[in-house]
């Protein structure tokens, strides 16, 4: 069974595309870590929120990525794109339909 995260991201005025990068950068690493699936949103009405949703493998593998990448302080320099903290939601499917 899979495992969903939903992670938004609110960037600072001006920051979004930097912020939209360095994303789609680590995406590559999100997926060799055990990731199904990565996508990236930009919220129509905000320009400067993205969110992301991943399903997993499992939570497992998302808890060890997310050790890693702060242990190898890839993220260290992200604090000056971010206005405020960044949002971890863990999603447990509940209902799913499709055309």
């Amino acid at each position: 069974m899979s495992f969903t995260v939903l992670v938004s991201f609110q960037a600072k005025p001006g920051q979004a595309p930097t912020l939209m990068g360095l994303l789609k950068e680590v995406q590559p690493r999100i997926i060799e870590a055990g990731c199904r699936s990565i996508t990236l949103f930009q919220d129509r009405e905000n320009a400067n929120r993205l969110i992301e949703i991943e399903e997993w493998d499992s939570e497992q593998a998302q808890q060890q990525y997310v050790a890693d990448l702060m242990a190898s302080g890839a993220f260290d320099d992200i604090g000056g794109i971010l206005d405020g903290e960044v949002g971890i939601h863990i999603l447990d499917a509940v209902q799913s339909a499709r055309a």
